[in-house]
C-alpha cells in the first residue's frame, strides 16, 4: 500500500478543472460588467438631458392647468353674481320638492305631485321653468 502511494506521489498530478468553462464564465462575468457600466452611463446621460426637458413641460402644463382652473372660477364667480337674491316659482299646489341640484345658472327641481314625480328645469336669471320631465 505504501508503495501506491509511492508511485501516485512521484507522477505529476494531472490539474482537476471544477469549472470545464472557465475561460466563459468570466467573458461572461465581464461582459456583464461592461454592459453594466454602459447602462449606468446612459442612464446619467438621459437623466441629464432629457430630465430638465420633461420638468420644463411638466410645469407649463402645470402653469395652464391653472390658468384653465382661475379662468373657470371666475366664469363661475360672474354666473354667480347675476343670480337673483331672491326667487319665486310657480309650482303646482299638490307638489312636494324631494331634491333640488345646482347646475350653472339652472335649478333642477324633484317634484312628486299627485300625478307622479316630476323633474323641473329652472333658469335661475329669470325664474322661468325651462322644462318639465314627467316620470310615469
Amino acid at each position: 500500500m505504501n508503495d501506491d502511494v509511492k508511485d501516485n506521489q512521484d507522477q505529476p498530478s494531472e490539474e482537476v478543472n471544477p469549472v470545464p468553462n472557465l475561460l466563459m464564465l468570466k467573458l461572461l462575468v465581464v461582459g456583464l460588467g461592461v454592459m453594466l457600466v454602459v447602462a449606468a452611463i446612459t442612464f446619467v446621460i438621459l437623466m441629464v438631458t432629457v430630465g430638465p426637458k420633461s420638468m420644463r413641460e411638466a410645469r407649463v402644463a402645470e402653469k395652464a392647468a391653472a390658468e384653465e382652473a382661475l379662468m373657470l372660477e371666475q366664469a363661475q364667480a360672474a354666473n354667480r353674481a347675476e343670480l337673483p337674491k331672491e326667487l319665486t316659482i310657480d309650482l303646482p299646489d299638490d307638489a312636494v320638492i324631494t331634491g333640488t341640484q345646482l347646475d350653472g345658472d339652472m335649478l333642477i327641481l324633484t317634484l312628486y305631485t299627485n300625478e307622479g314625480q316630476e323633474i323641473v328645469l329652472v333658469e335661475m336669471a329669470s325664474g322661468e321653468i325651462r322644462h318639465e320631465i314627467k316620470v310615469k
